[in-house]
């Protein structure tokens, strides 16, 4: 069984992130606009479910202090096989979370 998944943060950026998935915390380090930034994450298999939920910190000037991100990931595989990817915001500066779905359907 693995132990670990490494994936793309973007297709633009094209930096590889690299998650344990035994639930303990993996770090990696991308630049989010200000340089880098560390983002602490746990990986864990859960109801036929990859879920990886991330936290990292960001300035939020307008209020003159840090905040905390929680970004949570659901991959899941659908009945066609193609991957469906929930993505949840925690809520910024007391907001509430916003969520997408995408899905990534195999090319023929």
């Amino acid at each position: 069984m693995p132990t670990g998944i490494s994936g793309y943060f973007s297709t633009v950026v094209q930096k590889r992130l690299t998650y344990a998935l035994d639930g303990s915390e993996s770090r990696n380090t991308i630049n989010m606009g200000r340089g880098p930034q560390e983002i602490l994450s746990e990986a864990v298999r859960q109801d036929g479910t990859l879920v990886i939920t991330s936290r990292y910190r960001v300035d939020a000037p307008q209020r003159a202090r840090t905040e905390a991100i929680e970004v949570r990931q659901v991959l899941s595989l659908d009945a066609s096989g193609s991957l469906v990817v929930t993505t949840t915001l925690g809520g910024l500066g007391g907001g509430p979370p916003s969520t997408s779905t995408t899905t990534y359907k195999k090319n023929p």
